[in-house]
C-alpha cells in the first residue's frame, strides 16, 4: 500500500515539472512572437550609400597592335680572333673599354718573320739587278730568251716571298676595324695563341641600334617598311622605324622576322638586351572604352555598374552586361552593352550590388580626351 502511494507521488511530481516546463516554453514563445510583431511595425533602417568614383565611357580611334619581345643588335659586331698562331708581345685591350678605328689591339711575336723578310728583300734586290743586267745584255743581242725568262721568274719569286712575309707580319698585328666597345678580355702578354683563338668581342659604337623581333604572319602582311614601331622599356617609350622584313618565315611557327632601327639609343641599352616591341597594323577603327577596373566578372557574364538616378532622384548602380575586347593602356574596349557617355563606376565597383545606393565622389573624372589616338592592343 505504501509503495502505491509512493508511485502516485512520483507521477504527480513529474506532471508538475512538465507543466512548469510547458508554461515557461509558452511564455517564451509568446514573448518572441510579441518581439517579432513589434519589429515588423518599426520603420526599416535607412539604406547606407557606398562611396564610388565613376567616369564617362568614351569613343576612341585606334589601330590594332601586336606585342613581341625584341633583341637589341649592334649594327657592327665581331669576335676578334688571330688568323695565325703566335705569342702575344703587346695588348691594348681592356675589358669594357673603347677602341678607335685602326687602333692597334694585339701584336704577336714576328721576329722570325722580320729576319726572313730582310733576307727576302735582299734576294729581291739581287733578282732585280739580275733582271736589269739580263735585259741590257739582251738589247746587245748577247743573251738568249731563256736567260731573260729565268731572270723574270726569279724576280717574281722574290716579290712573292716579300709579299708573303709582309702579310704574315701584318696578320700578327690586329687592329680595330671600327670604333667599338670591348667585351671581356682574358688575354695577356706572353700568352701563346693558337690559330683562331678568341680574344675579345667588339660591339660597334654607332648612333643607332637594330631591334630584331618576330611577328605573326597576319601582322607581317599588314605592316609597311618605314612605319613607326614602339619600344617599351619599363617606363620608357621609344620610337623606332621598321627597316626590313625577312625574306622567309619560320617554318615551325610561321612567324616572320622584322628589324627596326632605333636612332640615338639610350646609353643603358646593350646588345642582346630584350625590349618589348609594339607593332601597329590594320585600319584605324573607333571603339568605346572604359577603365579596366570597371569590368567585373562572374562565372557566367562580364558586367559593369552604370550610375543612374532612380525615380526618387537617388543615384544607384545598375548591373549592365557587356562584351569586352582587347585592353588599351589601362582601359578596356567594350563592344556591346555600353554607349558613349554612360557613366561607369570604376573605383569601388567591387563592393556594389545591383541597384545599390551610391555617392559619386568623382568630379566628372571622365576618360581623358588626351588619351593617345593610337594605342597598344594586347593580343
Amino acid at each position: 500500500m505504501k509503495s502505491r502511494y509512493q508511485s502516485l507521488a512520483v507521477g504527480l511530481g513529474s506532471i508538475g515539472v512538465l507543466a512548469v516546463v510547458l508554461g515557461i516554453g509558452g511564455y517564451l514563445a509568446w514573448f518572441k512572437y510579441d518581439q517579432i510583431v513589434a519589429a515588423s511595425k518599426q520603420e526599416p533602417p535607412p539604406e547606407m550609400p557606398e562611396s564610388v568614383r565613376s567616369s564617362a565611357a568614351k569613343s576612341l580611334k585606334f589601330r590594332a597592335s601586336a606585342t613581341a619581345i625584341g633583341t637589341i643588335r649592334a649594327p657592327r659586331s665581331i669576335t676578334l680572333r688571330n688568323e695565325v698562331a703566335g705569342q702575344v708581345t703587346s695588348i691594348a685591350l681592356e675589358s669594357g673599354g673603347s677602341v678607335k678605328t685602326g687602333q692597334v689591339l694585339v701584336v704577336l711575336d714576328h721576329q722570325v718573320e722580320d729576319a726572313m723578310l730582310v733576307s727576302a728583300k735582299a734576294h729581291q734586290q739581287k733578282a732585280q739587278s739580275m733582271l736589269e743586267r739580263t735585259r741590257r745584255v739582251a738589247r746587245e743581242n748577247a743573251s738568249s730568251a731563256n736567260e731573260i725568262d729565268q731572270a723574270v721568274a726569279d724576280m717574281a719569286q722574290s716579290d712573292a716571298d716579300v709579299a708573303r712575309l709582309s702579310a704574315i707580319i701584318e696578320k700578327k698585328t690586329l687592329t680595330a676595324p671600327f670604333q667599338a666597345r670591348v667585351g671581356m678580355v682574358d688575354t695577356h702578354v706572353g700568352q701563346y695563341l693558337s690559330e683562331g683563338a678568341e680574344i675579345a668581342t667588339l660591339q660597334g659604337v654607332d648612333d643607332y641600334v637594330d631591334v630584331d623581333f618576330m611577328m605573326p604572319q597576319s601582322v607581317a602582311d599588314a605592316v609597311e617598311i618605314g612605319q613607326e614601331i614602339g619600344l617599351l622599356m619599363n617606363v620608357d617609350r621609344l620610337s623606332a622605324e621598321l627597316v626590313a622584313l625577312d625574306a622567309i618565315a619560320d617554318r615551325s611557327t610561321r612567324n616572320l622576322m622584322g628589324r627596326a632601327r632605333l636612332k640615338n639609343p639610350p646609353a643603358f641599352l646593350q646588345p642582346n638586351d630584350a625590349v618589348k616591341v609594339r607593332v601597329e597594323y590594320g585600319p584605324e577603327t573607333t571603339a568605346i572604352v572604359v577603365p579596366a577596373q570597371s569590368i567585373r566578372r562572374s562565372p557566367a557574364i562580364e558586367f559593369v555598374y552604370v550610375a543612374l538616378k532612380d525615380d526618387q532622384g537617388a543615384l544607384r548602380a545598375y548591373v549592365r552586361e557587356v562584351k569586352t575586347g582587347p585592353s588599351i593602356d589601362g582601359t578596356v574596349i567594350v563592344t556591346q552593352g555600353i554607349s558613349e557617355g554612360d557613366r561607369v563606376v570604376g573605383d569601388g565597383s567591387f563592393k556594389l550590388r545591383d541597384r545599390a545606393l551610391v555617392i559619386d565622389l568623382s568630379q566628372d573624372e571622365s576618360i581623358s580626351q588626351d588619351h593617345p589616338i593610337s594605342a597598344a592592343v594586347s593580343r
